[in-house]
């Protein structure tokens, strides 16, 4: 199976990113478009990632374009060749299963998978309808990335139209929607993040989830939580 993972990520989560990027090498390659205002100087990264510096989207969530770096994110690991393409946040990981479980259901159709959330006691849960996101999908698929109209008449709205964006696949492309505990997010679990994303857009956010089975973590990532040793560490 050729699966390509995509990321858009800046310096603000690279902890994130670099705690499961060795976790993500044993499933396949890696685009990771970096959208800091400076490069870094990272090493130890595994060969199958391909990290590209472009600081051209602007920064904060008021004028950061998001919408446009994920896309161009998208457009350069199509360019790697892959069979399958894996929309990933910095803040996620993929359990293992994945790679022979999930992945390959997507030769044809577009994955739909729920998103668990990881909290500050240490125990996953899941929330309401929203977190069922469309993240996988066949390479040659015509996919864009487009803005999220529900998002321009939020009540949180903020002016920015390309926060938040929506993956639109093409009519054809069946949509598959597969229950499990694959995707894990770990932004509201470690690190000194806010939530206010989650207070946004989350079903049920913060105390009406649904506790669920823990999977196994990235070693770096349970580091970090336990120890307080950051993943970049390993990288400088």
């Amino acid at each position: 199976m050729n699966v390509c993972f995509f990321t858009v990520t800046h310096a603000a989560d690279y902890d994130y990113l670099l705690g499961s990027i060795w976790h993500h090498a044993k499933m396949g390659r890696h685009l990771v478009l970096d959208t800091s205002p400076v490069a870094p100087q990272f090493h130890n990264l595994p060969p199958s990632v391909r990290w590209v510096h472009e600081p051209l989207y602007n920064e904060g969530w008021k004028t950061f374009r998001c919408r446009t770096a994920v896309e161009r994110a998208m457009t350069l690991a199509k360019q790697m060749g892959p069979e399958i393409l894996v929309y990933l946040d910095s803040d996620e990981f993929y359990t293992p299963e994945s790679a022979e479980l999930l992945f390959p259901l997507a030769r044809d159709a577009m994955l739909e998978v729920l998103c668990i959330h990881w909290q500050r006691d240490g125990i996953p849960r899941i929330f309401g309808p929203s977190e069922w996101h469309p993240r996988i999908w066949p390479s040659w698929a015509d996919v864009r990335i487009v803005e999220n109209e529900a998002w321009k008449v939020h009540p949180n709205y903020n002016g920015n139209p390309e926060r938040h964006p929506i993956v639109s696949g093409p009519p054809e492309l069946p949509v598959l929607r597969v229950p499990g505990l694959f995707r894990n997010h770990v932004h509201y679990f470690v690190g000194d993040k806010d939530d206010e994303t989650a207070r946004q857009t989350i079903d049920g956010w913060p105390d009406r989830g649904a506790l669920v089975p823990s999977v196994e973590l990235p070693y770096p990532i349970e580091l970090w939580f336990k120890k307080g040793i950051r993943p970049s560490e390993a990288f400088l």
